[in-house]
């Protein structure tokens, strides 16, 4: 019931934008479908059209590739095409057809990979929203090599021998009699004769891509399926089909647990899932009755007091103005002023004055809200859980001084984000410096802050699981004048242990994570399955006794994955067999889109402390890195007692959904290669047709960056220069740190 920009794709010079459409019905659009403009860039195949008056726009700068039969396909994706169906509307008319070949043939991966299906029909579900049950398509392709279109038995749009088109409705390709084939297991056909219905072309199977180190195999259960009733397959000699046959399974099994949490087994505590990685056997307030605090001190009080306790968020609390505010001077670093001086609709941001600081800019009246500045204190033996989206804690963080603590589904939010030294959003910070142990952060979201997202203070944290949670850099008050956020993730200590899994990190600019940073000390990370996106810095940052392994994670558009620093160790394997030899298993490699490469420090002094954790990290099930969004019903990645990522023992035809109720999305389709894989090739990014910035194998051991190594102090409030300041450089020194100008952008 559309009428046009079903889709519209590109319209501008400065994008590439490259779409894949399979397997869609459009039905009942009055004006146009497909609108392909300038930069645009389509393969529409197995889609189905009907009562579509203009199935696309006519545009002389898009470009759209449309087969005609099932053979066009080949020598772009490598694989043969599904034709499009179209009944009792308009015609197809390719545009551009060899720009949009030589563009998808870029993505043979994503695109070729993909098992598409013949195009039919289909209608809404009625137990769940969307097309077909949860955990099934409408449409599914057959295993067989016959070609066949078998339907979910989610799906009730087909039946046999109904909504087949009459005589005189278009049809793309070469008309011929209609038979629905169906392939059994054993790899026998059969068909159906039916009347003159729209030719769909032949669906020849293709294996999906093999995730590198997974060690997935293809492996398929059958169900029983109804018919594809009189949908025409070409080249199908049989005669007679049965009305129901057995075809593969649609569903994805999963191989592990999910990223940072077992399986989806509420506890008495109303806490979703348990903790894996460093926080496993974490509690909380274990079996405590829940206390629903009804203001701000009832809510303070439940958190630092000495009993057990669950306590749930019913509601947003909001601590602005709650403590008043302050005006006092402060400074105009230098990086703000010649921030402002851009005009380029972002603002950095200026800072509160500390006793340990100066200002090398301009001195101000700074004025900023005083409930942010101080965070509020969690004892030991805690669960915090929001409900809903209702767990809203706005001006103020949370500082987690107790052991055995759980937070779980709220957000963070609105701590002073105009000013350094605004707020830290989580802490953690033990007594008498013994650190904290068991610390479970869960499906947390957390934004527009003015300093720390996360740090974990001089005493350290040890035994601290993060997973799948939303840490969003959005901001307009940006210390890098970009609109992301530089402070991320502070992660130092006298003793630190922790884990990052599932995790969504975007529009940052640096610190995500900065680990490390003193002699002497020791901070130990497991990062896995997080998905870095947008960063126009540094994601990792390794310092001095800061000890890594990162594995599946997902880069995309990360200017310098990892900031090189020669007294940091981090262990980033290149090959999933990297890892055996000290955590006792595979890894998985991580995979860089858009982005800088990897560079390893200190791999041996890495991997030797990473081997006296084989239980926390090698006990981790780790799955193959993936992008993935935001959940909806609850903050964080994914529903609660789901994450991020699963790993697939077998790969599905037609999106097919995870058996695991996570809100993902399945890699773009940029042709990106993973780490390691000595037969990818760099692939033409989407930035532009002619341009390769994705890393190859054979550049994981060039050096990321020719920046100086970062002499970052745990609380300056340096922020990055751009390349052209003409800020003098400064000297960090713990109590004398200056505000602003950075040597480098690794501040």
């Amino acid at each position: 019931m559309l009428s046009g920009r079903g889709p519209k794709i590109g319209g501008s010079d400065d994008n590439v934008i490259a779409v894949h459409a399979v397997n869609n019905y459009f039905a009942d659009n009055t004006g146009h479908e497909f609108d392909v403009s300038q930069r645009g860039y389509v393969l529409a195949e197995g889609n189905y059209f009907d009562g579509v008056k203009t199935p696309n726009q006519p545009d002389p700068d898009g470009n759209i590739f449309v087969p005609a039969k099932v053979g066009d396909c080949q020598a772009t994706i490598g694989r043969n095409c599904e034709v499009n169906v179209l009944t009792d509307g308009g015609t197809f008319a390719s545009n551009s057809e060899d720009a949009a070949k030589k563009q998808i043939a870029t993505y043979k991966t994503q695109i070729g990979g993909y098992k598409a299906a013949a195009a039919a029909k289909f209608s809404v579900a009625k137990g769940n929203f969307g097309v077909g049950d949860l955990g099934s398509d409408s449409v599914m392709q057959s295993s067989g090599s016959g070609g066949g279109v078998a339907m979910s038995s989610a799906s009730s749009a087909l039946t046999q021998g109904t909504d087949a088109p009459s005589t005189t409705q278009a049809t793309q390709g070469t008309s011929a009699p209609g038979t629905a084939v169906h392939v059994s297991p054993s790899g026998e056909s059969s068909s159906a004769t039916a009347t003159e219905a729209p030719v769909a072309q032949g669906s020849t199977a293709t294996e999906g891509p093999t995730i590198q180190g997974s060690g997935a195999t293809e492996a398929q259960t059958t169900t029983q399926a109804p018919s594809a009733g009189s949908t025409a397959t070409q080249g199908s000699g049989a005669t007679k089909a049965p009305t129901t046959t057995e075809a593969p399974s649609t569903e994805i099994f999963s191989a592990s647990k999910p990223s940072g949490q077992d399986t989806q087994t509420p506890s008495s505590s109303g806490v979703v899932g348990t903790a894996t990685g460093f926080a496993a056997g974490t509690t909380g307030g274990g079996n405590a009755e829940p206390v629903y605090p009804a203001n701000i001190k009832e809510l303070a009080n439940y958190l630092s007091d000495d009993e057990p306790r669950v306590v749930v968020l019913k509601q947003e609390f909001d601590f602005i103005d709650s403590e008043g505010s302050t005006t006092e001077k402060g400074c105009r670093p230098r990086n703000n002023i010649d921030c402002l001086a851009k005009k380029n609709g972002f603002e950095g941001q200026d800072t509160i004055q500390t006793d340990f600081s100066q200002c090398d800019g301009t001195a101000i009246d700074v004025t900023y809200d005083k409930a942010a500045i101080t965070p509020m204190p969690i004892g030991s033996n805690k669960t915090l859980i929001g409900e809903g989206t209702k767990g809203v804690l706005n001006g103020k963080g949370i500082l987690i001084k107790g052991s055995n603590v759980i937070v779980q589904n709220i957000h963070i939010t609105n701590l002073n984000p105009k000013l350094v030294w605004g707020g830290d959003a989580i802490g953690f910070s033990g007594d008498d410096k013994a650190p904290p142990t068991g610390i479970w952060i869960d499906h947390v979201k957390i934004s527009n802050i003015g300093r720390q997202m996360v740090v974990t203070h001089f005493s350290g944290a040890a035994g601290v699981t993060i997973s799948n949670s939303d840490f969003d850099g959005s901001t307009k008050y940006s210390s890098s004048c970009d609109g992301h956020h530089y402070w991320g993730f502070l992660i130092l200590g006298k003793k630190t242990e922790m884990s990052l899994l599932g995790n969504y990190i975007h529009k940052t600019s640096g610190r995500s994570p900065k680990i490390g940073g003193h002699d002497g000390e020791t901070s130990v990370v497991h990062a896995a399955n997080n998905f870095f996106d947008d960063n126009t810095g540094h994601a990792f940052d390794v310092a001095a006794g800061g000890y890594v392994l990162a594995e599946g994670n997902y880069f995309n558009s990360v200017k310098t994955p990892n900031q090189p620093d020669p007294k940091g160790s981090i262990f980033i394997p290149t090959a999933a067999g990297d890892c055996k030899a000290s955590i006792g298993r595979d890894c998985e490699v991580n995979v860089l889109a858009d982005s800088g490469t990897f560079t390893s420090s200190a791999e041996d002094a890495a991997t030797k402390q990473i081997s006296t954790f084989k239980t926390q990290i090698g006990g981790t099930k780790v799955a193959a890195a993936a992008k993935f969004s935001v959940a909806t019903g609850n903050f964080g990645v994914g529903g609660l007692g789901s994450s991020s990522t699963t790993q697939t023992t077998a790969l599905s035809s037609v999106g097919t959904p995870s058996s695991t109720p996570a809100a993902t999305e399945a890699p773009s389709t940029t042709d990106t290669p993973q780490q390691g894989d000595q037969s990818t090739n760099a692939p033409e990014t989407t930035d532009a047709p002619t341009s390769d910035s994705s890393a190859s194998a054979t550049q994981m051991n060039a050096p990321a960056s020719t920046q100086a190594p970062s002499t970052d102090t745990p609380l300056g409030t340096v922020a990055p220069y751009s390349e052209a300041s003409t800020a003098d450089s400064s000297v960090l020194q713990w109590g004398q740190v200056t505000q602003g100008a950075a040597q480098d952008s690794s501040k």
